[in-house]
């Protein structure tokens, strides 16, 4: 069975970092055929991670803690 998608507003936890980002928008990318997620960091800017590294890259802050 397939995650769903995390929700605008939710905060996950990237690998590695200790500060948790708030998932800013999550839109389809056609090129790469997967749900790319872009996080906002506050004042460290935004980045991106994709749906697929769920569990490896990022985890949801409610399976984290």
């Amino acid at each position: 069975m397939k995650n769903t998608l995390p929700a605008v507003g939710e905060r996950l936890v990237v690998h590695g970092l200790r500060q948790n980002a708030i998932v800013k928008s999550v839109e389809w990318d056609l090129d790469r055929s997967d749900w790319k997620i872009t996080l906002d960091w506050g004042i460290f800017g935004n980045s991106r991670v994709w749906m697929h590294d769920e569990n490896n890259v990022w985890f949801r802050w409610s399976s984290s803690n």
